[in-house]
Formats: structure tokens, C-alpha cells, sequence
């Protein structure tokens, strides 16, 4: 059986290759998709100051056609910020998002080109613990956790080669299927596969305890079984199943963070911190998700520019009748 560039056989991962698709298919979902991978073609083909000059135009479209997202993103930068969020710090926040968002999107639609399917690792400058380092060698299973902050993508690319390998991404994909297919093969052909989020806690524990790795975004509003912890201060709704399955596999949680720098395909990849199973023993979900958010609050506010301020994570909608709680900090604390 032929080996991979990165020295894996089928063999070696313990969940099949699997399809996670999106539900929207059919002439629309076929148009929208030929447009996006066209329109993002001719712009990454242009010389990198006239992509920057596209972004920001289009930062400003966007931020225009969608106030709603606009609004959130001010109360979600107030409420993190607290007494340091002045008006113009977060007008500055704000276009900071729309730009950042447009510039992730390109690069990962032309990461591949730049990269090509070998190592990136002379693209990065990491910055890993020797606790993390420990963990590779022990070729033990983890949870590597993050935020939509810097270029998570290009981040999620280095990972299998810095050695976390067999290496898996719990995923919602996008809800037009030809895209959802398109970025699925471009990150198999990355040593990146899918575990749809639907379902993932009966395949998690088989990667874990083969000894792969399992990358897990957490940083977004749930959207159906849910507990509420303190994020930033404010009640938040958070999955319930991730807490559940970070503390009873009982593998470490690997925390990290991959950020774009001033120049084009160059990242800093920070390691920050590992929570270990014997810390979250005997904690309930909701304790659980407290100490993660905690984490995740200092991963944001260390490159708060490069963060996705554009998502709604604290929609106005009251908490399930008997969802479990936890009190949260005072507004604008900062993370203990």
C-alpha cells in the first residue's frame, strides 16, 4: 500500500475517509459555487497589493449589505473588551474583521498553489512547549483546541506535519454542497480528514485511542444541545457534547493559535497551553466549558484583529428552561 508524503498508510487512520457535505444542491448551489471559486481565482492571481486594495473595497461592500452582522459584532467586541472598548477601538476591531475575513478566505483558496501538497513548515515560525513536545513523542491521542482567530485553516494545514498525525477536524461544512465537497478534498489532499459534527462522539474516542489527533473549534454559539458558561463575562450557549467528551476520553487538550503575519503565506504558530485530563476530573460540562472559554478569551484577545468578531455569539434568545449555568465574570474582566 503506497505511503503518503507525510508517511501514512490507509491503514493508519482509524476512521475511513468519510463524506461531510452540505444539505443545499441543484443549478443554484452549482452557480454560487462556479462564481466563488472564479471570482476568488482572478483576485488570487493578482499581484498582492492589488488583492489588498480588493479587500478592502470589499470589507467595506460587505459591511454595508450586512448590518445585522455589523451590530453583532460591536456588542461581541464591547462585551469583550469591557472598559477598554472605546468607540474607536471598536470601529477599528470592526473593519479589522471584515478585512481579515476576506484575507483568510483568499489564502486558504490559494494556500494549495503556494504550498503545494509537501511540508509547509518553512512557511512557519513555531512555538511549541516542551509539555507539547512530550506529548508528541508519547504518540498519545489529543484534542487540539482553537478559535477562529489568525488563519485557522493554514493552521489546521501545518498540524499533521508538525506530527500530529492521523489528524481529524470536527466539521460543520458550509450548506452548499459543491463547495463543501471542493473544501474537503483540498484538505484530504492535506492530510486533513472530516468527522462530521453530527455523530462525532461515537467515532472520537477510536481516533483518541489510536493515538490521532482531533482539532475542535469551540469558540461558536450552539445551536442545539447545549449548556451556558461565562464567555467574556456574558452567559453564553456552548456544546454540551464537547464537554462531555473532553472530560470522559481522558485525552489532554492541546491548545494553540496560528496567525497571519505582515508577510503574504508566512505564519506564527503558538502553542499556549495543556490542560490535562486529571485537571477536568470530576468537573461537570458546564466547569468543563468555563476553564476551555478561559483559554479560547486569551487566544482572541492576544491578536484581537485577526479574530471572526463577525459571528453572533450571544444572540438574544433566552437559555432552554433548566439548562445548567455557571455564573459569569463581571464584563470586561479579564480572563484568570
Amino acid at each position: 500500500m503506497a505511503r503518503s508524503e507525510l508517511g501514512l498508510e490507509e491503514s493508519d487512520w482509524p476512521i475511513a475517509s468519510q463524506p461531510v457535505l452540505g444539505d443545499r444542491e441543484g443549478l443554484v448551489p452549482w452557480l454560487e459555487y462556479a462564481v466563488y471559486r472564479s471570482v476568488l481565482g482572478v483576485v488570487g492571481a493578482l499581484p498582492f497589493g492589488v488583492q489588498k486594495v480588493f479587500t478592502n473595497v470589499a470589507a467595506a461592500v460587505a459591511a454595508r449589505v450586512q448590518p445585522g452582522r455589523s451590530r453583532a459584532a460591536r456588542e461581541y467586541i464591547g462585551q469583550a473588551l469591557g472598559q477598554r472598548a472605546t468607540p474607536e477601538r471598536v470601529e477599528s476591531l470592526l473593519r479589522s474583521a471584515w478585512r481579515h475575513v476576506i484575507t483568510v478566505t483568499l489564502r486558504t483558496q490559494h494556500y494549495e498553489r503556494v504550498h503545494g501538497t509537501g511540508s509547509p513548515l518553512a512557511r512557519y515560525r513555531v512555538e511549541m512547549p516542551d509539555e507539547v513536545r512530550a506529548l508528541l513523542a508519547e504518540k498519545r491521542g489529543v484534542f487540539l483546541v482553537t478559535a477562529h482567530v489568525g488563519d485557522w485553516e493554514a493552521g489546521g494545514g501545518a498540524l499533521p506535519w508538525l506530527g500530529f498525525k492521523p489528524f481529524y477536524v470536527v466539521s460543520r461544512p458550509p450548506r452548499n454542497r459543491p463547495l463543501s465537497r471542493h473544501f474537503q478534498a483540498v484538505r484530504e489532499r492535506h492530510h486533513v480528514r472530516l468527522v462530521p459534527r453530527h455523530g462525532a462522539a461515537a467515532q472520537l474516542p477510536t481516533i483518541l485511542q489510536a493515538g490521532g489527533s482531533v482539532l475542535l473549534f469551540l469558540d461558536q454559539r450552539a445551536r442545539k444541545k447545549y449548556i451556558v458558561a461565562p464567555f467574556f463575562g456574558r452567559r453564553a450557549k456552548c456544546e454540551r457534547g464537547a464537554a462531555v467528551m473532553l472530560r470522559r476520553v481522558g485525552a489532554p487538550l492541546v491548545f494553540f493559535g496560528c496567525w497571519l503575519t505582515d508577510e503574504p503565506f508566512r505564519y506564527e504558530l503558538v502553542f499556549t497551553r495543556v490542560i490535562r485530563p486529571e485537571e477536568l476530573a470530576g468537573k461537570d460540562p458546564v466547569e468543563v466549558m468555563t476553564i476551555v472559554n478561559r483559554e479560547l478569551e486569551r487566544l482572541i484577545l492576544r491578536r484581537p484583529e485577526q479574530y471572526f468578531w463577525l459571528h453572533d455569539r450571544f444572540r438574544k434568545k433566552k437559555p432552554a428552561e433548566g439548562a445548567p449555568t455557571a455564573p459569569a465574570r463581571a464584563p470586561g474582566a479579564p480572563p484568570s
